[in-house]
């Protein structure tokens, strides 16, 4: 494990104005990867990597232009972000973490390696965040060599019998192909200017909120935004704020690695559109009982409950109420859930 300085806010306050060093616990993700497969925790399936880089290459995408050949040695991971709350008071931490999309374990730990925690609470921005992606983006790069790096992020000789060694015995290679989180992460890491709060809605397209002739509520097969799609170089050109993330000077990055945050598009959008409209029909014809609102609500969740208990299914959405059901006179409703599992 390294360490690097990161400026945080001295008090996890909101308004709190003093800024003071820290010294960061990080691990380098070459390091944790080499590890994780000399100790058998992590295993390489040669063949799934090449299926997984030909599937790209076979649909065209735009990041995946090598030949079989040239990505014959590489096996891809994804780096990923998110919070969590950790206290009554919802004080929240951030989790950075290197991930192998490949590994076929069900669970999180044996796929998901966290890399640095820190308290939301004591970010202050770029100045917190920036050193971070440096780094990462240096030991990204030393896993694209597949080597142990002979400098240090700073430049320095290091001292080391490993120097210029391959990080794998089999000389194997790894290529960033996944930057997750959601959306408001992504808006975050990499200062978005196409974003869910800005008239432009996508980082990818010209979608827009207010332009009739990119509206992005049209899904028609032929809408007008798919013809606007931005290259890579457009992409670094307009969308990116300063100071850029450090991951877009990683090898091989293309923006079409960050990926879009279907889960909340679904469960906070689609799914909520869907939810409340089925529930709105289902009290206009009287399927559940009660009283008043309060009650129908009730025996509408009650509903709920038993058809997850008949498909042996999990959910941790509260009890239903009336002011979740959002009408606003429109043809459609919306639920204001934000269990995924709601939908």
């Amino acid at each position: 494990m390294d360490t690097i300085t990161i400026y945080v806010k001295a008090r996890a306050e909101p308004n709190c104005p003093d800024v003071v060093p820290f010294e960061m616990p990080i691990f380098p993700p070459h390091r944790l990867t080499a590890w994780l497969v000399r100790t058998g925790h992590l295993q390489l399936d040669r063949e799934a990597s090449q299926q997984f880089f030909n599937h790209f290459r076979e649909h065209q995408v735009p990041w995946m232009e090598e030949s079989s050949e040239e990505t014959a040695d590489f096996y891809p991971y994804g780096l990923y972000g998110d919070e969590a709350e950790y206290t009554a008071t919802k004080e929240k931490l951030l989790v950075i973490l290197i991930s192998y999309p490949l590994q076929t374990s069900k669970k999180v730990w044996a796929t998901r390696f966290p890399l640095c925690v820190l308290r939301t609470e004591r970010i202050i921005g770029p100045q917190t965040l920036q050193p971070i992606w440096d780094y990462l983006a240096w030991s990204a790069n030393c896993l694209y060599e597949g080597k142990w790096p002979s400098k240090s992020l700073s430049g320095e000789e290091i001292q080391s019998p490993d120097c210029g060694q391959y990080l794998c015995s089999d000389k194997t290679r790894f290529r960033l192909t996944e930057c997750r989180g959601d959306w408001k992460w992504q808006v975050q890491i990499f200062r978005l200017k196409g974003h869910f709060g800005a008239t432009n809605v996508c980082h990818r397209c010209r979608a827009s909120k207010k332009d009739v002739q990119w509206i992005f509520t049209d899904f028609r097969r032929n809408a007008s935004w798919i013809q606007t799609e931005r290259t890579h170089r457009e992409f670094l050109l307009t969308m990116l704020g300063e100071p850029l993330n450090t991951l877009v000077f990683v090898a091989k990055f293309h923006h079409r690695l960050i990926k879009f945050d279907t889960m909340h598009g679904v469960s906070l959008g689609i799914g909520q559109f869907t939810n409340g409209s089925a529930l709105k029909e289902l009290l206009k014809i009287n399927h559940f009982s009660g009283g008043d609102n309060a009650a129908l609500f009730r025996d509408a969740y009650r509903s709920f409950k038993a058809f997850l208990k008949s498909h042996k299914l999990g959910c941790s959405q509260p009890l239903f109420r009336p002011w979740m059901l959002i009408l606003s006179g429109e043809d459609y409703g919306l639920l204001a859930s934000k269990d995924p599992k709601s939908e």
